[in-house]
């Protein structure tokens, strides 16, 4: 059992926030054959996944191609229900959308989305993708 949980939560749907199962980012640069940085770091992409909610708010985000969503992925230790660690999106779209339904196991249907942020913030650590407006 984790001594952690999860919360995602968007900026025009505040009311709602939706607890996270499994949630994973990263960062990175590409290497000359020395093994050199040879870009700027690259990096934005959020996987998060949660018990498939009732509401269809992230699959009609999904389908839009031009919807971009801001909003904040807050990690807590259970014992002391305080932040550990924030992970604020902004302008980001959702670029895959997977539900998965097993028989077995506790969460029988979950959703797995993927983000893809213009900035995203890390405990106010700022990456920003410069991306054209």
């Amino acid at each position: 059992m984790s001594s952690f949980k999860a919360v995602l939560k968007f900026a025009d749907n505040p009311v709602k926030g939706y607890d996270i199962l499994q949630c994973n980012y990263s960062f990175r640069q590409q290497t000359d054959d020395k093994g050199r940085p040879s870009s700027p770091a690259l990096g934005g992409n959020v996987f998060i996944q949660i018990t498939t909610p009732p509401d269809d708010f992230l699959l009609k985000w999904m389908v839009d191609s031009y919807k971009r969503r801001t909003g904040l992925v807050t990690f807590m230790k259970l014992d002391e229900e305080s932040a550990f660690q924030r992970v604020a999106f902004e302008d980001a779209y959702c670029v895959e959308y997977h539900t998965n339904f097993n028989a077995v196991g506790s969460s029988s249907m979950v959703t797995s989305i993927v983000l893809s942020a213009k900035r995203l913030k890390v405990n106010g650590i700022d990456h920003n993708n410069d991306w054209p407006d």
